[in-house]
């Protein structure tokens, strides 16, 4: 008996070591899963989420301004570039950097704004109560001489927070995020982010909706995309929530599913952007971190995907 227990024990503690061993050499590759990704990072190579058909392109910094307030996004037109953060907006002059206006809410119904679009002479700001759940979300409109708040739309309980509306081609289009961080599996949970159209009366085009490509979501990790713009050569333009990436898709010939076309470094991190309407292939962007709008000049897309 006293041998048949100690074959036991000796059984039950090597396999606690082999469970152990188990665990450390996951532990270890996950370690170094995270060291190749920070190279990839620092160096612009091999960009993890990236599917082999996408080639990764570098963008060229142009100029960057010192702004305070720059923390979910920015926009831009013809003379200015405005600073987005949760609850303000604030004007800089585009030429100097020069402070303009500012615009807070004095309501308290604003939560987050996430990302602002412009259109002719109003910013349509994309609005959601995340981080809190029902998701709720709204479109609220400023005007981009006064920053003065004139008009709204409700958009009641959405498939997501919104996190931005783009204008192309006669409609627009919607970002619904859905994060990884509230849900057991964060990869699964992203995976439901979507992209809606509406008509310009923000009436919802029934069946017109789109997912990201796997290669993007593995991306985002446990967030989502944080902003997007359709610009040149008729692609949408997308980014998450902090990595230096700019991903570029395109609408697919069928299935619901966009085609992840390039991934483009920039330096900044994230967040929200704006074209600028006067000048071609030059990208306004923010590095939450450093507090700093990031202006680039991206590259041109390869034609045709490899």
């Amino acid at each position: 008996m006293a041998e048949s227990g100690c074959k036991c024990g000796f059984a039950m503690v090597h396999g606690s070591l082999s469970k152990f061993r188990q665990y450390f050499r996951g532990l270890a590759r996950a370690v170094i899963a995270g060291l190749s990704l920070a190279t990839s990072d620092n160096a612009g190579e091999a960009i993890s989420g990236a599917d082999a058909a996408a080639p990764v392109l570098n963008a060229r910094e142009v100029r960057r301004f010192p702004v305070p307030d720059a923390f979910q996004g920015v926009a831009v037109n013809a003379h200015a570039f405005y600073a987005i953060s949760n609850t303000q907006i604030t004007k800089y002059d585009k030429a100097s950097g020069r402070r303009l206006a500012n615009w807070s809410d004095p309501s308290g119904d604003i939560v987050h704004l996430n990302s602002c679009a412009i259109r002719k002479a109003i910013l349509v700001c994309a609005h959601s109560n995340y981080p809190d759940s029902p998701a709720r979300s709204s479109i609220e409109i400023f005007d981009t001489a006064t920053l003065k708040h004139v008009g709204h739309r409700s958009l009641g309980i959405t498939p997501g927070a919104l996190t931005w509306a783009a204008w192309h081609e006669g409609a627009w289009w919607l970002c619904y995020a859905t994060y990884g961080g509230f849900a057991q599996d964060p990869y699964k949970a992203g995976s439901s982010t979507t992209i809606v159209r509406y008509d310009e009366r923000w009436r919802r085009r029934r069946r017109e909706t789109w997912l990201f490509p796997t290669s993007v979501l593995n991306s985002f990790g446990a967030m989502s995309a944080s902003g997007g713009a359709w610009g040149p050569g008729h692609y949408l333009y997308v980014t998450g929530h902090d990595r230096p990436e700019l991903y570029v898709l395109r609408l697919p010939e069928s299935g619901s599913v966009l085609r992840h076309v390039a991934t483009i470094i920039i330096p900044g991190h994230g967040q929200a952007f704006g074209w600028d309407p006067t000048q071609p292939r030059i990208l306004y962007s923010i590095d939450r971190a450093l507090r700093a709008i990031i202006v680039v000049r991206v590259p041109p897309i390869p034609t045709q995907e490899q």
